[in-house]
């Protein structure tokens, strides 16, 4: 399933995320694409201000994962600096996506086929100086309902 949200504001972007957040559980994977400064980050704030996370979230492109306690806990990998496949053995990324914690990882494109298939991905385009398009998807069955909710229930 994959539908469109637009966001005219930083706030709307953070909302956005904050509705996703608060419909993800223990174990979900989040894939975040757009170029630099297209929000992801803020995307990813919102994630984590819905799952109840109260500490600052930073992307980590320096150290590559942050890991924010909380009722749910957050991975956040930023893999910006990542320059080959190669580069992903050393970084501890597959702990991270392959533990009970919500995983969001910015810059997902660069996993490639490593990336888990049953993720949600989020593409986040550039429309304006604050306006965004963001394409909320899933390969699968198994997260119709999140991107339904995110997309259509947001009364």
């Amino acid at each position: 399933m994959e539908g469109v949200f637009e966001s005219e504001s930083e706030e709307q972007t953070l909302a956005f995320g904050r509705r996703l957040g608060s419909l993800l559980v223990r174990g979900d994977v989040v894939g975040i694409r757009g170029e630099l400064g297209a929000g992801k980050s803020v995307v990813v704030r919102g994630i984590c201000e819905g799952l109840g996370i109260r500490q600052r979230t930073r992307s980590p492109s320096f150290t590559f994962v942050n890991r924010y306690g909380g009722p749910v806990d957050v991975y956040h990998v930023d893999l910006y600096r990542v320059a080959e496949t190669a580069d992903l053995a050393t970084l501890g990324w597959e702990d991270a996506v392959y533990s009970d914690a919500v995983t969001l990882i910015e810059w997902a494109e660069k996993l490639g086929a490593l990336m888990p298939q049953a993720s949600i991905r989020i593409d986040i385009d550039v429309t304006g100086e604050e306006s965004r398009r963001i394409r909320l998807s899933s390969p699968g069955k198994n997260h119709e309902d999140i991107v339904r909710k995110v997309l259509c229930d947001r009364g």
